[in-house]
């Protein structure tokens, strides 16, 4: 089945414009950018693609059998609604949709038994999705998703979600699927389109993944988790995935050669501008220095630098240096304070702000002698993306 490989706009979507294109799509591709960058309107405008863009393959023959399925970032703004989002949400209606969609499951006749089974089994392999998810099935934070039987199968999907923790030694009353807390009603999702993709050979459509923040509301282990779904199902012939972020763990995970990785932001036009495929910009904060450093280092080893030496008479930073000259004093303990702060030593601005980041218990720190600004992180970020791509 052909793959999405480039989407151009043909008519405006807010801070999109006609003509906007993003040129190369992986299995998964990743979109970060600062808040208002246009990341949710570009989401929106591929979900609407009949009104807004074309989608082609790599070979330039356009594709239209295409089934968007949309997983929203919402915005709960009362303590009220913090657990109760209700069943006109976007999630829910997210979920009625897939599972009623295309694949159909046969829910007209109350009295099918295959279909009761089919929805039953389908049920189970979300649960195994679910307690797969965490190390301990036992764990207090997994829940169950099940099927009231007392109920028609013509009211399953408004009613009959009913949830309860998988370890219910606490005997505490189950919940509807709206009363649960969002991250785990985008995992549940998620586990439903994974279960049924593994379950039954699909129609002819390919399945598009759109997914908005798909960190938030969640534990690191269950983001991990969710994650793993996702490349799972980029991996599938009949699936891609496009997700927009503002963790770098989402970025950086899903750097790989079969993936695509852009960066938007606003130009002085007011438009929407992707970026260069492989830059990570507008989330700059310590852990995706981190990671990005990471990589520095795996490149410099392949080029043959010696990386033990990480000071400033180090292969290293002579390296570093080479491929950008921006240079940060960096004060060494030498047992005499004085000389110290008199004789600093010079070193390429990412090793510096390394030293910083990956050793905050000494006094060579943001909180030391050593103070590090919002501007040289970023700066760092952007040099280390530029070494990269």
């Amino acid at each position: 089945m052909s793959k999405i490989a480039r989407v151009e706009f043909k008519a405006k979507n807010r801070s999109i414009p006609q003509g906007f294109i993003l040129p190369d799509l992986g299995r998964t591709t990743v979109i970060t950018g600062p808040n208002n960058s246009g990341k949710t309107n570009f989401i929106n405008g591929v979900n609407e693609f009949n009104k807004y863009a074309q989608i082609f393959d790599a070979n330039g023959a356009e594709l239209t059998d295409i089934q968007p399925i949309y997983i929203p970032a919402e915005v709960i703004i009362t303590d009220e609604q913090l657990f109760k989002i209700g069943k006109t949400s976007d999630l829910i209606k997210t979920l009625k949709g897939y599972v009623t969609g295309d694949p159909k499951y046969t829910l007209q006749n109350d009295t099918d038994e295959n279909s009761k089974s089919e929805v039953t089994d389908l049920f189970d392999a979300v649960n195994s999705k679910l307690k797969g998810l965490l190390e301990n099935d036992n764990d207090p934070d997994v829940v169950e998703v099940g099927i009231k039987q007392e109920l028609s199968l013509k009211e399953l999907l408004d009613q009959a979600f009913e949830v309860k923790p998988g370890n219910n030694s606490a005997g505490v009353e189950h919940k509807k699927f709206s009363d649960l807390g969002q991250g785990w009603q985008r995992l549940i999702i998620v586990s439903f389109i994974l279960a049924n993709a593994e379950k039954k050979a699909e129609n002819d459509k390919l399945k598009l993944i759109l997914i908005e923040e798909p960190e938030i509301y969640l534990h690191p282990k269950l983001k991990r988790a969710l994650n793993a779904m996702l490349q799972a199902l980029a991996q599938k012939d009949d699936y891609q995935v496009i997700m927009t972020t503002h963790d770098p763990y989402f970025a950086m995970s899903n750097r790989s050669d079969d993936n695509c990785l852009y960066s938007f932001s606003i130009n002085a036009a007011g438009d929407t501008d992707p970026g260069l495929e492989g830059i990570i910009s507008g989330i700059e904060d310590e852990l995706l220095h981190i990671f990005l450093f990471n990589k520095v280092l795996e490149k410099a080893t392949s080029e043959g630098v010696d990386v033990d030496n990480m000071m400033q008479g180090g292969a290293l930073n002579s390296w570093l240096l080479s491929k950008n000259p921006t240079a940060k004093n960096y004060i060494v303990d030498h047992g005499n304070e004085q000389q110290e702060i008199q004789n600093p030593v010079s070193l390429a601005l990412s090793l510096c702000l390394r030293h910083m980041i990956n050793h905050p218990g000494n006094k060579h720190t943001m909180q030391g002698r050593n103070p590090y600004t919002p501007q040289e992180l970023e700066n760092s970020i952007a040099i280390m993306n530029g070494i990269l791509v």
